[in-house]
């Protein structure tokens, strides 16, 4: 996987929940939580997409994570909030655009280094085969006016492994604290 992290402008509420965000005591991981998107979709490891023509889903080893992109929703009214929003898909040629909202709040919904996010997060979304065959390009736009100063974009090359298989197990609490200190 290669990846170009952008570099992130914040508002003064971004900045000071970064100056505060402890990891060994504020990562939602430690609680089970998982990353959202689209940090979840660029955490290095193992995904499965599964595609019908009224939902995708996407599932993640990091966190056993789990996305559903409803493919003939046209909004989001009445869409309940969660760590992956609520995401609407629709084909343009062979490129799946993915729009999400409704996502709730998360210590580290925009970045790694304790970037948040809250119900404001708006995020597209681009995951389409390249021509090898054997990568897959998925970009993304992320808007968070909480906490973003202004939106972010990137492009991570995924390896299209379909030979692999997912593998997943529970989140312990047990075993997400081990490694706090």
């Amino acid at each position: 996987m290669s990846l170009v992290i952008p570099e992130v402008e914040l508002t003064a509420e971004g900045r000071e929940a970064v100056e505060e965000f402890d990891d060994r005591t504020m990562n939602p991981g430690l609680r089970c939580v998982p990353n959202s998107a689209p940090l979840l979709m660029i955490d290095p490891d193992v995904k499965r997409i599964e595609v019908s023509e009224e939902l995708i889903v996407i599932e993640s080893a990091s966190g056993m994570a789990r996305r559903e992109i409803h493919m003939s929703a046209d909004d989001h009214e009445g869409a309940l909030s969660s760590v992956q929003g609520h995401s609407i898909g629709r084909w343009e040629d062979d490129t799946l655009v993915i729009e999400t909202r409704r996502f709730v709040d998360h210590s580290m919904g925009n970045g790694y280094a304790g970037i948040p996010s809250g119900p404001r997060k708006h995020l597209i979304e681009r995951l389409a085969l390249d021509e090898d065959g054997k990568s897959l390009t998925y970009a993304f736009e992320l808007r968070d006016p909480d906490f973003l100063a202004q939106p972010v974009a990137a492009e991570v090359t995924w390896a299209h492994r379909p030979d692999l298989i997912l593998s997943t197990a529970e989140c312990s609490l047990d075993n997400a604290r081990r490694f706090r200190n």
